[in-house]
Order: structure tokens, then C-alpha cells, then sequence
């Protein structure tokens, strides 16, 4: 049919028929998108644009101004998408057209939070929520909401996320909107994860999942999966992880949606690069990286050039990983992508750190940190300061490192992020370990294994029960060593994971009686 429509979208094109011209792409471009091919699409909005214009058809030339908008945003091209948002605006309060308005506002603080400008965000959003409250659209209200929930989400204030979320989630149950419950339920389930609650987390995507099976919205339905992949991929569960993965696959690929696949393509080679089969991870971002180049998605060739320096990284190939790390950066600056910077500059630091090179790592940490401070980014300022711990603690300042290690645990238990709660509880374990403080490094130790355990994050569990090992082991007695050594291994092994390793070398060292 869409084929169809492109012989005849030719005729009128060789014809100069600019009514049908005007109204063609309509028909077309949606489904070209969903497949991937943006450049057809694109020149279809043009040519729609171009009509529209010829016949000064005013209410037309904003639409098709705004979807070009839709497809420059999605490749990453946050410059070129905002001028074409502004200019659709500008015609849609001229005409007074509300809805019109609403629609490029929302793109425009779209922008704004993709690049990290979370007030310009939020003055956009707010606006939207404003002209939807004037027309009594309950509908726009419900999204307007769960906008401004993710943009909550986003700098960690998780207690207004959700009650955005669930003023959201009120709205579409008495509108009986089941799509809108399905996204808000979706949306919740990755609140509930990120604050390390699993199990809430999984009901929440299996109810959304649910609700777009019985809608048969198979663009919905891949990506929950693609979510629920995330989630026990997180717990250390690589192979349902793969399982969900491959699911979600199969319908992006059915449905041609090239961005989606290449996104889901690139998270199994983070399984396979978190199982230490480093060829298997390379191949998979090499293809994902190529669909992305292919279609312009600067911003997703950017994450992934990123994950290829972390690839390096671990492998110890420590320019390329650089290399990698700074193209990857520049492409973020380039957009504007505040969060991505930090990001970049985090994982500068982390390299400048594992090369002992600890002045640099500082300089990259605190320009980190800066950004997620200006971003309003809880999280992320947690995360870079208990970097600047382990920093501080490599570098024998144990009271620093202790001072940091509590500022980021405080935030996190604040925010509700059990996951990077255990992980810091488990940080000041080994620096009191590190000072002989036995029974405080055991202590802290059992409380990030209890928190491990309720979210079961198997790897993390597997990594207490190691420590504890090493602590045991570190007072003499062995036969408590070997145990939990043992304990450790079968997790790991379980899970395909290349620790599994260390945990053989652990067991045969207190075998043999010896010590590091």
C-alpha cells in the first residue's frame, strides 16, 4: 500500500498538484519512519511543506514544520529540530491554535531535557499543563504530568516523580485510557527500578505489558520487554535477560523500526560484554554504532562510542579507550547534551584514575560534578562524589574517602537508590577493612549483602559474599574463607560471569594455606 502511495506521491510531484501535495505525506511518512527510511520521509514533509506554502495554507505549514522538527529531533539534531519547532510556533499562535502550540512547546522542552537544560524543561512543560488545565483536556493534562515526572525522575527527586506519575496514572484510569495507563505504568516500573526495587519494578512492566498485549500494540509490547530485559539484566539474570532482548528484537525488526532493533542489538552486547566474551559485545556495538551512523542518530552513535571505550578500557587498551571516550564527548557537546558530558567527563576521570594519573582524575571528576550540580542531578552528583571517595581512599586519605563515601550514601538513601546504597555501604566496608577495623568492615558488609539480597542482584550478592571471603580470610580463618568463596563461585558461575575467576583463585589460595 505504502508503495502505492509513493507512485502516486511521484505522479503529483511530476504534475505540480500541490493540493494532493499538500496531503499526500500525510498517508506516507509515518509508516516510512517506523522503518527507518527518514530520508524518504523527510523529502516528503518538504514537498508537504513546500505545497502548503504555494497555497498559503498556513494551519498545514506549521504541521509539516513541526514533523520535520519530529525527525531531526530523533536523529539528534537538536539545532535544526528547534528552529523548525520555533517557526511552527510562531504560526500556531498567530492562527491561536492551542493544541499546535502545546505540541512545540512540548518538542521544544523535549529538547531542553534531552540536553540537560532541566528548567528550560520545566518552563516548557509547565506552560503545556497550563494551556491543557485552560482547555480542560484531561488527555494532555495526564501527559503533561508524566512529563513532568520523568523531568522529576531525571534529577532524582523520585518521591515527585511519583506523585506525578500517579496523578498521571489517576487521570488515565477515569478517562479509561489504556494506552496512557500502559505508558504510565511503564514509566513507573523504571522509577521503581531505579530505586532498586525490583520487585515492584517487574509487576509494574508486566502490568503495562499486559495491557499492550490486550491493545495489540506491538510497538508497546517490544519495548516493555526491551525494559523487563534491563531489569533482569540488572539482577545478573544474563540469560532472561537475553531471552527478553531477542523478544523484543523480533518485533522491532518485524515492524522495521531500524532505531529501536539498533538500541536493543546494542544492550546484548552489554550482556555479553558483562560475561567477558569481549568479541561477541564488539560485534554487537559495531552493528548497532553502524545502523546509527547510517541513519544520523548522533546521540545514540554517542552512547555507543561510548560503551566501545569502555570495552577498551577493560581491556586495557587505554588510548583507544580515550580516543573512543573524547569522539564520544565531542559529539555530546556538539548537541548540547549536558548529561552526556558529564557522563563523558566521569569515565575520563575513571580512566585517568586506573592509570594512577590522580590529579587528572580529580580535574575530570569535579567537571563532572559541576554539571550534574547544575543539572539538579542528585544521582548523578552521588555517583561522581563517591568516585572522588575511592579516589581520596586509593590515594591513603582515609578520612576524605570516608567524608565523600557518607555524602553520596546520604543522597542515595534520600533518593531511595537501594542498588547504590549497598555499593557505597560496601566501599566504606573495605576502607574500614583496609584500617583493620574488622568488626565495623563485617558490619557494613552484612548490611550491603541484606540490601543485595532483597533486590537479588545476584552479582552483588556474589561480590559481598567474595569480600566477606577476603575478610575472613584477613583474620586467620580459612575454613570460613573457603566457604564463602565457594558460595561466591557458584554465583558466579551460575551467571556466566568472568569474576568467576578471581573467586577460583580466592579458593585456592586459603586451599593452599597461602595469603596476598
Amino acid at each position: 500500500m505504502i508503495e502505492l502511495y509513493l507512485r502516486a506521491y511521484q505522479h503529483f510531484v511530476q504534475g505540480k498538484s500541490w493540493w494532493y501535495l499538500s496531503r499526500l505525506p500525510y498517508e506516507i511518512y509515518p509508516q516510512l519512519v517506523t522503518w527507518g527510511r527518514w530520508q524518504e520521509a523527510r523529502q516528503l514533509c518538504e514537498t508537504g511543506l513546500e505545497a502548503s506554502r504555494y497555497l498559503d495554507e498556513k494551519k498545514e505549514e506549521a504541521v509539516y514544520l513541526h514533523e520535520l522538527g519530529n525527525m531531526y529531533y530523533r536523529v539528534g539534531d537538536y539545532a535544526q529540530a528547534r528552529r523548525l519547532y520555533q517557526e511552527s510556533l510562531e504560526i500556531t499562535r498567530k492562527l491561536g491554535d492551542q493544541s499546535g502550540i502545546a505540541s512545540s512547546l512540548g518538542q521544544l522542552g523535549n529538547i531542553a531535557y534531552n540536553q540537560g537544560d532541566y528548567e528550560k524543561a520545566r518552563q516548557r512543560y509547565q506552560e503545556i499543563l497550563n494551556i491543557f488545565t485552560k482547555l480542560g483536556d484531561r488527555s494532555d493534562i495526564a501527559s503533561s504530568l508524566h512529563h513532568l515526572g520523568r523531568l522529576a525522575q531525571a534529577q532524582g527527586d523520585y518521591a515527585q516523580a511519583h506523585q506525578l506519575y500517579q496523578e498521571s496514572l489517576d487521570i488515565a484510569r477515569k478517562l479509561g485510557d489504556q494506552a496512557g495507563i500502559a505508558t504510565t505504568l511503564h514509566q513507573l516500573g523504571r522509577l521503581a527500578q531505579a530505586q532498586g526495587d525490583y520487585a515492584q519494578a517487574h509487576q509494574l512492566c508486566q502490568e503495562s505489558l499486559d495491557i499492550a498485549r490486550k491493545l495489540g500494540d506491538q510497538a508497546g509490547i517490544a519495548t516493555t520487554l526491551h525494559q523487563l530485559g534491563l531489569l533482569t539484566h540488572e539482577q545478573g539474570d544474563y540469560d532472561q535477560a537475553r531471552r527478553l532482548y531477542q523478544e523484543s528484537l523480533e518485533i522491532r525488526k518485524k515492524l522495521g523500526d531500524q532505531d529501536g532493533a539498533a538500541i536493543t542489538v546494542w544492550n546484548l552486547g552489554v550482556i555479553a560484554h558483562d560475561q567477558g566474551d569481549h568479541k561477541a559485545a564488539s560485534k554487537n556495538y559495531e552493528q548497532a554504532l553502524a545502523t546509527f551512523r547510517a541513519m544520523g542518530d548522533k546521540k545514540n552513535e554517542a552512547g555507543v562510542l561510548h560503551q566501545l571505550g569502555l570495552l577498551a578500557h577493560e581491556q586495557g587498551d587505554y588510548d583507544q579507550a580515550r580516543r573512543l571516550y573524547q569522539e564520544s564527548l565531542e559529539i555530546r557537546k556538539k548537541l548540547g547534551d549536558q548529561a552526556g558530558i558529564a557522563s563523558s567527563l566521569h569515565q575520563l576521570g575513571l580512566l585517568a584514575h586506573d592509570q594512577d594519573d590522580y590529579a587528572q582524575a580529580r580535574h575530570l571528576y569535579q567537571e563532572s560534578l559541576e554539571i550534574a550540580r547544575k543539572l539538579g542531578d542528585q544521582a548523578g552528583t552521588a555517583q561522581t562524589l563517591h568516585q572522588l571517595g575511592l579516589l581520596a581512599h586509593d590515594q591513603g586519605d582515609y578520612e576524605q574517602a570516608r567524608h565523600l563515601y557518607q555524602e553520596s550514601l546520604e543522597t542515595f538513601k534520600k533518593l531511595g537508590a537501594q542498588y547504590e546504597q549497598a555499593a557505597v555501604l560496601h566501599q566504606l566496608g573495605m576502607l574500614a577493612q583496609d584500617q583493620s577495623d574488622y568488626a565495623q568492615a563485617r558490619h557494613l558488609y552484612q548490611e550491603s549483602l541484606d540490601i543485595k539480597q532483597k533486590l537479588g542482584n545476584q552479582a552483588g550478592i556474589a561480590s559481598s559474599l567474595h569480600q566477606l571471603g577476603r575478610l575472613a580470610e584477613d583474620e586467620g580463618n580459612s575454613a570460613e574463607a573457603r566457604h564463602l568463596f565457594q558460595e561466591s563461585l557458584v554465583i558466579l558461575e551460575k551467571l556466566g560471569s568472568p569474576d568467576a575467576q578471581i573467586a577460583r583463585k580466592s579458593l585456592e589460595r586459603v586451599g593452599s594455606g597461602g595469603n596476598e
